[in-house]
């Protein structure tokens, strides 16, 4: 159970605005047992009963109060002291949650893309952009941030007290610290003057309060400039690209799709809210006369009539390159459009492509999406032409609205170029694979910029039928590909690129497994020394302190190497196939990654184990519940005999909806990693059981010695012979200990009684 904290800053308006806001929460919030709910209701200033309001609420309202106003950044930061969520809801007080049953549950929509997406930090209703600080941005209104996100972003700017454009900074600095933001709502519109309404359950009434603040106006004005001064360097205006000549001529080259997804195309490029000034359809098929046609007798009036002048190229069958070469020759203006006869663009990707034009631009290309199967963006995605084999191109992928443009090193598929440096090869098989690639990073290579605009989206129908690559050209694709591959390899060598070589683990396992894994990274380094280093991993915290290495999610190791392979790397699936293995996790790991020399710090010991000088003594009880099989079941009895020890203070460490064990000093829940090495480098000695801790103390630069309590699971595989592993006897061990433990029974028989387990730890604990 994840725990969440909703922090409500607020400022008188009880009646009007905050009631309404807390009974939304308590009637349109669903848990589904998912959520450990706080919600901490910042009352700065309030004179309206405000405070008794709140403290007559109860569970799980709690109030903080300050007497004086302070502003929106101090009194969610006072919040936010305060917080103890793994995921943190800042939420204005003229917001109203609405019925879960039209729009979901508006927790598990903010909290989702903190799963799925890698990295993704800041999740909100509405993503705006910012001129000033030429970035997006979510609005503040309602946003949630991931404590693993917080960690690195830090408070709110309380410069900008007492409000205004503190979201934007935030959103600047989490960009900065390499962490995602996304928008989850589809669509926005709006409900009458400023309340702003999306497909997102929630109703807000904008600016309610802070239009009552004594110059307001001058106020936002300042953060304006602050934000101007911060991120554009003070130059006063947002950016823009330089004029130049902007006219366009659109090409598509076509062969068997006259009555399938050419009008598609060609109806596109006559919507264009920027329209090229000419179009050229070069028929590499059929060679039909359309104008007679039915359908194409109203598209070339259409036409006509968008201002665009046409003509219709009868080429000679030899595919798409020679075609490209033949417009470079045939176009009269400075761009040129080039479009496939399955790519249909949304009507404002031209506007939006031609926003990048400089003098220093080569091309600008957009997304080009697949509709039927739309994808997130992928870690690994790179228009990098090192990357350029690992088949992961950004342009692919449907990414949030408002992220930003960016200098890539080559374009795919459909992008304006400038006709005067356009250097097609000549040497390419017909179907032109690589072509693009080429003739992009030669453009690239030359001085030029080539810029990938995630937010002009062309639809790719990917027609099975007809389409410049098919038909004539099959019986010779795999030939084909041949000489094209080795004419990419000749330029390759060419531009002095060497592409990229990775090394890839994944670890669809626990948290204990991955730092298990961390044991034998020096080793998987040291194999794969050069290449670049991907970790696929289900707990990206466990990885906080390495930078050396590229995390991904499991999900992005599905969609990239597949069941078999990922298959392949499970350290537990290794273990089922070798039944006689008997060693520690790192030397599995170090089994199914071929690594060669001895984990660090594994079970056979390490120099730089220590005994604790601390008067704490940390207990982490659970693995996972009370009553899992490998939860020790006499905390309480063994917390007592703890306590007969003088001037000794037991720290309990878990997660949130943990049982509490009783005559414990102190109950931290859901700290972040690194906390806990600083509790336990501080600590006297630590207690646990067959959990993550053992692992994380081995990770860390000093190790504190400590007692692990096993029942049915077997400290020889599990356990590090330098900590005190206590098992009753082996004879309890469970046969299958690569096995999930799902529908295992607890069993207290195959536990050590307390007395016993205190007897063995007792000498630790003094």
């Amino acid at each position: 159970m994840k725990k969440v904290s909703i922090i409500i800053p607020t400022y008188q308006h009880l009646r009007d605005c905050l009631q309404p806001c807390c009974e939304s929460i308590v009637e349109n919030t669903v848990f589904d047992g998912k959520y450990d709910l706080e919600v901490l209701v910042v009352a700065n200033g309030c004179t309206d009963g405000t405070q008794d309001y709140i403290k007559g609420l109860g569970a799980p309202f709690r109030l903080i109060d300050n007497p004086e106003p302070l502003g929106y950044p101090k009194a969610v930061n006072m919040g936010l002291r305060e917080a103890k969520g793994d995921f943190l809801i800042l939420l204005n007080n003229d917001t109203i949650i609405l019925d879960p049953k039209e729009r979901g549950n508006w927790l598990d929509i903010l909290i989702e893309p903190f799963i799925k997406i890698p990295r993704c930090g800041l999740s909100g209703p509405i993503m705006s952009f910012s001129p000033e600080a030429q970035t997006p941005f979510l609005v503040f209104f309602c946003v949630a941030i991931s404590r693993w996100a917080f960690e690195r972003i830090g408070f709110l700017d309380e410069s900008f007290s007492p409000g205004g454009c503190e979201d934007i900074d935030y959103c600047a600095r989490a960009t900065k610290n390499n962490v995602n933001f996304v928008e989850v709502s589809k669509r926005n519109g709006n409900d009458g003057d400023k309340k702003v309404v999306g497909d997102f359950p929630i109703f807000h009434e904008a600016e309610k309060t802070v239009g009552e603040i004594e110059g307001w106006k001058e106020i936002f004005d300042r953060n304006t400039e602050i934000i101007r001064g911060r991120y554009s360097g003070g130059k006063g205006e947002p950016k823009k690209a330089e004029d130049s000549d902007k006219s366009v001529t659109c090409v598509i080259s076509t062969r068997g799709r006259y009555y399938t997804t050419l009008p598609l195309v060609i109806m596109a490029v006559c919507n264009q809210t920027a329209k090229p000034k000419h179009l050229i359809v070069f028929d590499d098929g059929e060679h039909k006369d359309l104008r007679s046609d039915p359908v194409y007798s109203h598209l070339f009036q259409i036409i006509s009539a968008s201002g665009i002048s046409w003509q219709v190229e009868f080429s000679g069958g030899c595919g798409q390159v020679l075609n490209h070469i033949a417009s470079v020759g045939m176009a009269k203006t400075t761009w040129i459009w080039r479009l496939d006869d399955d790519n249909v663009p949304k009507p404002d990707v031209l506007e939006k492509l031609l926003f990048h034009v400089k003098e220093n631009v080569g091309a600008v290309g957009g997304a080009v999406i697949d509709a039927k199967s739309v994808k997130r963006p992928h870690a690994l995605a790179s228009n990098s032409i090192g990357d350029i084999f690992l088949g992961l191109n950004e342009q692919w992928f449907d990414y949030p609205k408002g992220t930003p443009a960016k200098e890539v090193d080559h374009l795919y598929s459909t992008f304006i170029y400038r006709r005067d440096i356009a250097e097609y090869p000549d040497n390419l098989s017909p179907i032109g694979f690589r072509e693009e690639t080429i003739l992009t990073y030669e453009m690239k290579q030359r001085g030029y910029v080539n810029i990938f605009e995630p937010n002009a989206v062309t639809w790719h129908f990917c027609n099975p039928e007809g389409g410049i690559r098919d038909k004539g050209h099959d019986e010779k694709k795999g030939e084909y590909i041949v000489n094209d591959e080795r004419v990419f390899a000749s330029h390759l060598v060419k531009w002095g690129v060497r592409p990229t070589e990775y090394a890839f683990a994944v670890l669809k396992n626990g948290l204990g497994d991955h730092l298990a894994f961390k044991s034998v990274l020096p080793l998987f380094r040291e194999k794969n020394k050069g290449k670049k280093i991907v970790l696929f991993v289900s707990i990206p915290e466990a990885f906080y302190d390495v930078t050396d290495v590229t995390l991904a999610s499991i999900a992005d190791a599905e969609s990239l190497l597949g069941d078999q392979v990922i298959e392949r790397m499970n350290v537990y699936g290794f273990i089922a196939r070798n039944r006689g293995f008997d060693k520690g996790l790192p030397w599995a790991f170090k089994n199914v990654y071929g690594l060669n020399g001895e984990p660090e710090r594994g079970r056979f010991g390490t120099d730089e184990v220590i005994s604790g000088t601390g008067d704490t003594i940390v207990i982490s009880p659970y693995s996972f519940y009370p009553s899992h099989p490998k939860s020790y079941p006499y905390w309480k009895e063994l917390v007592a005999l703890i306590r007969g020890i003088p001037g000794k203070k037991i720290i309990q460490i878990g997660i949130s909806g943990e049982e509490r064990i009783e005559g414990v000093d102190e109950h931290l829940l859901n700290l972040p990693l690194k906390k806990i090495e600083d509790l336990i480098s501080k600590s006297r000695c630590w207690i646990g059981v067959d959990n993550f801790l053992q692992h994380l103390v081995n990770t860390m630069s000093k190790i504190i010695k400590g007692a692990v309590i096993f029942g049915v699971s077997d400290p020889n595989m599990f356990g590090y012979r330098y900590n005190k592993c206590i098992l009753k006897s082996r004879r309890y061990l469970r046969p299958d200990q690569h096995d999930v433990w799902t529908g295992v029974k607890q069993d207290k028989e195959v536990f050590d009684s307390s007395e016993i387990v205190f007897d063995k730890i007792k000498e630790m604990l003094i």
